[in-house]
């Protein structure tokens, strides 16, 4: 081979989102490499993974870098470029042998059409690359055989068409000395592409972009909430689709702490202390964490990872005005981890209650309620109940049919009551 492919930066410019790959970090431990393709080095798909947001890219063209290098004396430019390997053929030939006189034994037989029918007849279609094709470019060596870091310009990118996800691509990367020589392969490279709404809200941050800023998002967070919010092409269907994931974690992952009154476990009592991200994503993975969690749990792993797809969530809590000790009647819930209505752990009363919450976290802005499910019904103070996960609606008045409503009871409205100035709040991942 006559030229080789050195490496790949997605994020070249830590000072922009909109023309290239966002700054990211793997894990609270682990600080995300650029360039995030290197060769021998970078050899899966999770090995070399970036993150774009689609609002910020919209209209524009977005960018790559590479470096090569050659070991052909004379060798002084060449037409380089990326295309998404051809989808195999299927192989006509091996049915027709198949069904060949040569094939005697029936049990063999049967093996092997059995093998074509999942290979061939059930293979999932091929999916476009979502970052599309590296558009042909000609690059100059130097003396030494090194190129310098070569921007390449990308088309038939597909972000805004698949929505968030997190996408394998392939790029075969090619060359030719002149235009009309065909194209020789270079290599195949394989990437994790992480497709987001918009860049990140608080509390994650894109600067500044170093080793000891434990806020850049983390890739291990937008492992989950990529897949949580698959294809969601608005804020509101991501937040919503995140809610649900969360509500659904539960009996078999986490459920409402009843044993131990509502305790906080990956928060703490007030707004001044971190969420232990990583803890829960330990838990996630079934190495450890706690099973049990509560309102304000739920409220800031829901905000987190909706806000690392780019929405814009705070933890806010309701509860009266004459303070928290004053309670509220509540109407019958399904908390996280249960499946039938009921009350919340015995009691048919809240005296605080904290979600997920957008805008100014006041009656008129959304709530995202993954701790209780709800009666979506006309009456939610009596059976039959309807369950209904809080996603995506108003917290409303008394009296209006929205959120407030279907929690308190109607003697307790009242005392449900926005607190946004006390205790909205982003609590910082650890």
């Amino acid at each position: 081979m006559s030229i080789r492919l050195s490496e790949i930066r997605f994020n070249h410019d830590p000072n922009s989102a909109t023309n290239d790959a966002i700054n990211v970090r793997r894990s609270n431990l682990q600080f995300g490499s650029v360039p995030e393709w290197r060769e021998g080095v970078n050899v899966s798909p999770a090995d070399s993974a970036a993150a774009y947001a689609i609002e910020e890219t919209r209209g524009r063209t977005i960018t790559i870098q590479a470096r090569f290098t050659t070991d052909e004396p004379g060798l002084h430019s060449a037409q380089i470029r990326a295309i998404q390997p051809p989808a195999d053929e299927v192989p006509y030939w091996w049915l027709g042998w198949m069904l060949s006189p040569f094939l005697a034994w029936p049990a063999l037989h049967n093996y092997l059409l059995l093998i074509y029918i999942q290979r061939w007849t059930f293979a999932p279609p091929a999916v476009d690359n979502v970052l599309g094709e590296v558009r042909p470019k000609e690059v100059v060596f130097g003396s030494d055989g090194a190129s310098g870091q070569e921007l390449f310009e990308l088309q038939g990118v597909r972000m805004a068409v698949q929505g968030v996800g997190a996408y394998p691509v392939t790029w075969r990367w090619q060359f030719r000395r002149r235009a009309e020589e065909p194209w020789t392969d270079i290599v195949d490279t394989h990437h994790r592409i992480y497709v987001l709404l918009r860049v990140p809200r608080a509390p994650w941050e894109q600067a500044p972009f170093t080793s000891n800023n434990t806020q850049l998002p983390w890739l291990d967070v937008m492992d989950y909430a990529c897949l949580w919010a698959s294809g969601a092409t608005s804020v509101d269907q991501a937040g919503s689709q995140v809610t649900r994931a969360v509500f659904d974690l539960g009996p078999e992952v986490v459920s409402y702490d009843c044993p131990g009154g509502g305790s906080n476990h990956y928060t703490g009592v007030d707004a001044f202390t971190p969420f232990n991200c990583s803890g829960f994503l330990a838990r996630l993975r079934g190495a450890g964490g706690s099973y049990y969690l509560n309102c304000t749990d739920c409220a800031t792993i829901t905000s987190t990872f909706a806000n690392i797809l780019g929405c814009d969530l705070s933890q806010s809590a309701m509860f009266s005005d004459f303070g928290i000790g004053v309670s509220y009647p509540i109407n019958a819930v399904v908390p996280i981890g249960s499946n039938s209505f009921g009350t919340a752990c015995g009691f048919n009363y809240l005296i605080f209650h904290e979600v997920a919450w957008a805008g100014d976290c006041l009656a008129a802005d959304e709530v995202f309620d993954a701790c209780f499910l709800v009666d979506g019904d006309s009456d939610p103070t009596r059976p039959p109940h309807t369950p209904m996960l809080p996603a995506n609606i108003r917290f409303g008045e008394p009296g209006d049919g929205q959120y407030r409503d279907r929690l308190a009871a109607p003697a307790g409205r009242a005392n449900c009551q926005p607190q946004p100035l006390a205790t909205r709040v982003r609590r910082w991942v650890v």
